[in-house]
């Protein structure tokens, strides 16, 4: 029953923040959750096991039998240890270990080198797996994929990015896409409109009349000049 108190303190209390791998000074110190270790004092020195303890300000380390207490201080991934047998004062930086795990930084993520190459299908795969999306819109990805003209190696760097970055991107596109085609649709309007300006039915023909008063008489307000229009200015 003590025993499991004791172990149920422990993990309460959280891992020691002790343990890790430090080096620093010339030495290379291992110390494990269990209280057993490792000391390398210098390069390719081979290390010997030592066993430890550690308070809030000091650590003992043990080695052969001779047991020897530093003075402690410590900051995250920097442990500073004096006296004992240490003729100045140390300060060692963890490798590895628990605090370190957490506070390295991870590396940042490298793109394809310049010379991959991907594919439309490889692009397309990526991005239906991504988006979740069926057969039909993986056919429609390939045919929008080959008039693209894309370039094999920014295909490769399309297939290298997470799901996140790739959909945002095929949507970025998808509504610049759009504005094109609403754009050109506003235009082609705006020449229809002009085009048909003045355009009216007689019968069964589209025609323009001129409206300038170029002719005389009473009965002559127009000049009588008239071309034909487009049907589809007519159109009802």
């Amino acid at each position: 029953m003590l025993f499991a108190l004791a172990t149920a303190a422990c993990l309460a209390a959280g891992p020691n923040p002790v343990v890790g791998r430090w080096q620093g000074g010339g030495f290379t110190l291992t110390l494990e959750a269990s209280g057993a270790g490792t000391l390398s004092d210098g390069p390719g020195v081979p290390a010997s096991p030592i066993t430890w303890r550690s308070s809030a300000k000091a650590l003992t380390i043990t080695e052969e039998g001779e047991a020897t207490t530093y003075a402690m201080t410590l900051k995250g991934d920097a442990m500073g240890l004096s006296g004992g047998d240490l003729d100045q004062p140390v300060t060692l930086r963890r490798v590895e270990g628990p605090q370190a795990a957490v506070t390295k930084a991870a590396p940042p993520k490298r793109g394809p080198p310049l010379s991959a190459k991907g594919s439309c299908r490889g692009a397309c795969d990526h991005y239906v797996g991504c988006a979740r999306l069926g057969p039909s819109e993986h056919r429609g990805c390939l045919a929008e994929c080959a008039a693209s003209e894309l370039t094999p190696y920014q295909l490769a760097v399309f297939t290298s990015l997470d799901c996140q970055q790739a959909i945002a991107i095929v949507a970025a596109a998808s509504a610049q896409a759009w504005q094109q085609v609403q754009g050109a649709a506003a235009q082609q309007q705006s020449s229809t409109s002009s085009e048909c300006q003045g355009c009216v039915r007689d019968g069964s023909d589209c025609v323009w009349v001129s409206q300038s008063n170029w002719g005389t008489g009473p009965n002559s307000p127009y000049s009588g000049a008239v071309s034909s229009c487009d049907p589809k200015c007519c159109a009802p």
